[in-house]
């Protein structure tokens, strides 16, 4: 793939300056997820994102990983649309695109099947006909509320969200004329795919 040198390194140089940042079981849990990623697929590209996200890229996105309080998220923008045959995936299982995978202090990464989950999202990427499940098409969200959605974790919970109801939020949002009443929008966006992410505790907690 081609790409520019200087921005490929510049990604680089900023997951390990977050590698290093972090110091404890989460550097080195990101550390070892980025070395299977790329040794799961040697063109993949490394990018920065989202300020302040790994990103895996190969003719689109194929996975980012990145560390929150207790956890390390690796996330899958095409996990609804790959097998998962060893079942990793345990996060964000109702939503319409996204799968990810949380990984907490002391569990073990299952290497060759996580290899396996970077394998098959570089083959949907590079295979524009195969076919997906039937959902309704991807609803694009803008810069401000994706950041404040990835900094609650709560993404792939939006992800989860009736398409009509998006719709409704995005519209909503965009209305704005103010700053700050935008502001107060994306707030509350955000609140209603946490209180999404509280049933789905709770359903989970039985």
């Amino acid at each position: 793939m081609k790409k520019s040198v200087s921005r490929a390194e510049s990604a680089s140089a900023r997951i390990d300056e977050r590698i290093k940042e972090l110091g404890d079981w989460r550097g080195k849990t990101l550390a070892k997820v980025r070395k299977l990623v790329n040794e799961a697929d040697p063109e993949i590209v490394e990018e920065w994102k989202w300020r302040g996200t790994p990103v895996w890229s190969h003719n689109g996105h194929v996975c980012l990983a990145d560390a929150f309080k207790g956890v390390v998220k690796i996330t899958f923008p095409k996990g609804a649309s790959m097998k998962d045959r060893s079942r990793l995936f345990n996060a964000g299982l109702d939503g319409n695109n996204w799968r990810a995978i949380d990984v907490h202090e002391g569990d073990r990464i299952d290497e060759a099947a996580l290899k396996g989950l970077v394998k098959e999202a570089v083959a949907l990427n590079l295979d524009g006909k195969k076919k997906e499940p039937s959902r309704p098409r991807k609803i694009p969200i803008p810069p401000d509320l994706a950041m404040a959605l990835r900094e609650e974790d709560v993404l792939v919970d939006w992800e989860s969200m009736p398409p009509g109801r998006r719709l409704y939020l995005l519209k909503w949002i965009g209305q704005a004329v103010q700053e700050t009443t935008r502001a107060k929008r994306v707030v509350r966006a955000v609140q209603e795919a946490q209180q999404r992410r509280e049933k789905r505790v709770d359903r989970a907690k039985g």
